[in-house]
């Protein structure tokens, strides 16, 4: 009871915190756990073939290679090494340039961090994946092929996407910095927070990239011959395109593997004994009573590095938005953007909204 801080609080205050618990303990039973115990059960015995070359009792033999020896045929791996490429521009925006722009704009004082958080919310609030790589390889796809002669697709896709997630990586990864630098004692730089927020920041960066499907699925398909393929692309084009259902069950469950990079995140808050405080007060951090030439300085390049990211963004994201103001006709037989939005935006924003809330409402609790 004492190590969950219960010693000393009312029988209804623990009984409320359990209770605001139970949404989210459901969503992920229902959606996450229950469904990966369920693929696990009904695939080993297909997968075990990889292994003992045998059928499932009861079942006939099926030609060819199945399980992870048929996801190792299909080039899992190399998706997986693609998928590690993409990575450049994304790491680069969250390890190296957002601790910069975070401990400017905190050595600046509250006008720096302004302008960090709300210029830099400009590439998140814009950011669609969908309608950025489709506008992208509507208005940038031949350009871009003699810009980048002699990398073909892979470049493209590299590129494409390293440059369109460049602004929304480091806006994400400023505000965790910024968060890390916030601290009740006055003092230095809290170099073990400011740390961790750096190694979450990669860990997401990577994560994010080993899951893409967006962006080769939308600009090239996977092709040509695989070369711009992504582990989940994989699952998909294997189990939906040929039906390989065993050979996509294998490349979802190496794929599952991945899983050791959100418990290393964990490892690292649990082990650090990070967490979120609230300040009782308002205050404006460590802002310093006058204008040092040191904060004139953090300021002027606080507005540098933020001007530096919108210009990358923007032209990244320059084909959509263009896209968005221009208003073109839609083709004969398009749906009507009331179908579009009722598909796409709303069931988002339902499972957003709802997710969201049963997780406030477990940290609550």
């Amino acid at each position: 009871a004492r190590a969950f801080g219960w010693v000393g609080r009312p029988g209804w205050e623990v009984l409320l915190g359990l209770a605001l618990l139970v949404p989210a303990v459901i969503f992920l039973i229902g959606s996450y756990l229950g469904p990966t115990v369920w693929m696990v059960r009904t695939g080993a015995p297909r997968l075990a073939r990889a292994v003992s070359g045998a059928s499932p009792p009861g079942e006939p033999a099926e030609p060819g290679r199945t399980g992870f020896a048929a996801a190792v045929d299909e080039g899992f791996l190399g998706t997986v090494g693609f998928a590690l490429s993409l990575v450049g521009w994304p790491l680069l925006a969250a390890v190296v340039l957002a601790p910069l722009i975070a401990y400017c704009a905190h050595r600046a004082g509250f006008p720096g961090r302004m302008l960090a958080t709300v210029g830099l919310a400009l590439p998140v609030v814009a950011f669609a994946p969908t309608a950025v790589a489709s506008a992208w390889r509507t208005d940038r796809g031949g350009a871009l092929t003699g810009a980048l002669a002699g990398v073909g697709a892979t470049g493209e896709v590299r590129a494409a996407y390293g440059l369109t997630t460049f602004g929304v990586t480091c806006a994400v990864a400023v505000l965790l910095h910024l968060a890390a630098l916030r601290r009740r004692d006055a003092g230095g730089v809290p170099w073990r927070s400011f740390g961790l927020a750096t190694a979450v920041a990669a860990l997401a960066t990577v994560a994010a990239a080993l899951q893409e499907f967006t962006y080769p699925f939308v600009l090239t398909g996977g092709g040509p011959d695989r070369a711009t393929a992504t582990p989940l692309l994989a699952v998909f084009t294997t189990g939906l395109g040929p039906a390989v259902l065993p050979a996509a069950g294998a490349c979802a469950m190496l794929l599952g593997l991945l899983a050791a990079l959100g418990l290393g995140a964990t490892v690292l808050l649990l082990r650090t004994g990070a967490r979120l405080e609230v300040d009782p007060t308002l205050r404006s951090g460590d802002d310093q009573p006058g204008w040092d030439t040191g904060r004139v300085l953090a300021a002027l390049a606080t507005k540098v590095l933020v001007t530096v990211v919108l210009a990358v963004a923007g032209y990244a994201l320059w084909p959509w938005l263009a896209a968005l103001v221009a208003g073109t006709a839609p083709p004969p037989g398009a749906v009507s953007d009331a179908t579009m939005f009722a598909n796409t935006w709303l069931p988002s924003l339902a499972g957003t909204v709802i997710g969201v809330g049963a997780a406030a409402a477990a940290g609550y609790g």
